[in-house]
Parts: structure tokens; C-alpha cells; sequence
């Protein structure tokens, strides 16, 4: 378990942006591993992501020349707002699981880095305030944190192994529970309200 505290200690309202960047690879990360999370809505970041939005909850090998890719969800909680995604490898037999309240990190960002090995293969999964965009757009859009003096935000995230395909499908079907809860609608162009692309 990580755990926030933000504390403006001035005399005046100050501005806070959080973000989680949880990286994962091997043994969670390989060709055909999968994300697993509950989402009311999910679109692209820019035109490079749009490419692959049919299969964006889905990991390829290290791939040469391969360029990043971002998606934005908003995500779905429990009645106390606690939302839980999972990273699982391609049989189910192993993954890592993130825990936390949308109420205090309401945007989630899936950053997808399938380069080689040797370059860095890698996704993160990152929870958070507001969603990695210029602090400019992020305050048009409303999701910059504003403190009064004395004021705080609080975040915690729980991280969590799961060794075996028990514990994976365990976890799966927590998460579609939690998605049960609405219809989830996937954009395949980026969103005005989500990125500037």
C-alpha cells in the first residue's frame, strides 16, 4: 500500500495534480496479456492510439519500432467508490492488481510501451487526479485540484500479486461485478473532453 497527503501549507489556494505511474512488465506483460478493468467510458489519446482501439485491453510480444500508445478511462467504483484493475499475463495464470478510490483519483491512464526488451518493455497503469495533458487543458476541463490554505487530498493505492489462476479469476469477476454496473462505451476517435489530439 502507497499512501498521498497533500497539504497546502500556503496562505493561499494552490493547484494539485497526482499520478500514479505503476510500471509492469515480465511476468505480468507478454504477447497476449490482458487488462482487465470496470470503465463507464474510454477513448484514445491521439490518432497513434486510435490505430489500435479494438485492441487496446491487449498486450503484443516486444515489438520493434513500436510507438506508445495511451487510452483515458473513467472508471467505476463500489458503493464506498473503491475500483480495482488487473494486469494478467496470456493464460490467467498470474497478474497484478491495483486498488483505489475514484473519488480521490478519478482518472486512469493506460500507457502501452511494447518496444524490445532491451528498450524497455513496458505498460503503466496509472491512476490519477487528473489525466497526464498541460495543466492548462486539465483546468479547462475541471480536473486540477484546487486546495484552500490549510487544505489536503489524501490518495492511497493497494498493490497487489496474484500467483495463481485462482487468485487472477477471482479478481476478474470482482471487476465484472464492478462492471455490471453500467453499460461501458468505448470511443475509437480521441475524446475534446479527455485529450487536446
Amino acid at each position: 500500500t502507497t499512501s498521498s497527503r497533500i497539504v497546502n501549507v500556503s496562505a493561499r489556494p494552490m493547484e494539485v495534480q497526482l499520478l500514479y505511474h505503476t510500471n509492469f512488465g515480465k511476468p505480468f506483460l507478454e504477447q497476449g496479456s490482458r487488462l482487465v478493468l470496470p470503465f463507464r467510458e474510454v477513448a484514445p489519446r491521439d490518432p497513434r492510439a486510435a490505430e489500435d482501439t479494438k485492441t487496446w485491453q491487449t498486450y503484443l510480444g516486444p515489438t520493434a519500432g513500436y510507438t506508445e500508445q495511451c487510452y483515458f478511462a473513467n472508471l467505476i467504483g463500489d458503493d464506498n467508490e473503491k475500483t480495482t484493475v488487473l494486469l494478467r499475463n496470456s493464460n490467467g495464470s498470474k497478474g497484478v492488481s491495483l486498488e483505489f478510490n475514484i473519488r480521490a483519483l478519478p482518472a486512469f491512464t493506460v500507457w502501452k510501451c511494447t518496444q524490445p526488451e532491451a528498450d524497455g518493455y513496458v505498460t503503466g497503469l496509472e491512476p490519477g487526479t487528473n489525466f497526464p495533458n498541460l495543466k492548462t487543458f486539465e483546468r479547462k476541463h475541471g480536473r486540477v485540484v484546487s486546495l484552500a490554505p490549510g487544505a489536503s487530498h489524501q490518495a492511497q493505492i493497494e498493490l497487489a500479486v496474484h500467483s495463481t489462476a485462482e487468485e487472477v479469476a477471482a479478481v476478474e469477476k470482482k471487476i465484472r461485478d464492478l462492471q455490471d454496473r453500467t453499460h461501458p462505451v468505448l470511443h475509437d476517435q480521441p475524446l475534446a473532453k479527455f485529450s487536446p489530439a
